[in-house]
């Protein structure tokens, strides 16, 4: 079946080529942000949040972050901070940053995002999205097996609050909207 373009269809794909772009949890670079304005300590079971967008409860809300910020740091010379899994080397950012430097290079990378030094239209930005949708756009990429079944199970768990999620039953509804089924598929 062939539907015509629909312009609300584009901004709900994002785009994947642009390698520098990393999703991470909005609660959480959020609290870094605090905590950095407080002067408080960032532990480093916060900083491995950072690790796995595909980590995070399926209703987590994983805004884009610009990762260039950190090319002085790290430069792209050198072995890749993000992996092909889509794993983030936290624990190599620490070594070399420390904590707090860490923090504040994650925070750097969502400002450089937000500035659109490259002039982007907003559809064709990459778009804040939920951890479920992140997971059906980039698949199961790192996941052991048995990783992806204990995540399966905890989606169950959660999965009884779906009154709370309405997206799903609008997807049906609503041709603009299964975007993220279609970047599955191609």
């Amino acid at each position: 079946m062939v539907r015509p373009p629909a312009q609300a269809e584009e901004p709900e794909q994002p785009e994947v080529g642009d390698e520098s772009v990393f999703y991470v949890s909005q609660k959480a670079l959020l609290v870094v942000k605090l905590k950095l304005e407080n002067g408080e300590e960032i532990d480093q079971t916060l900083l491995d949040s950072f690790a796995h967008p595909g980590e995070f409860p399926d209703e987590e809300i994983l805004v884009p972050i610009d990762m260039s910020a950190l090319d002085a740091d790290f430069p792209p010379e050198e072995e890749e901070l993000i992996d092909e899994d889509s794993r983030l080397d936290v624990e190599r950012m620490v070594a070399k940053l420390g904590a707090k430097g860490t923090a504040e290079a994650l925070i750097r990378a969502q400002k450089l995002f937000l500035e659109n030094r490259t002039g982007e239209s907003a559809a064709e930005r990459p778009k804040p999205m939920t951890g479920k949708e992140w997971k059906e756009i980039w698949g199961n990429d790192g996941f052991e097996e048995g990783e992806e079944e204990e995540m399966s199970e905890d989606g169950l768990v959660e999965a009884g609050s779906e009154e709370e999620d309405d997206d799903g039953e609008e997807d049906d509804d609503a041709e603009g909207e299964p975007a993220a089924k279609k970047a599955k598929t191609g």
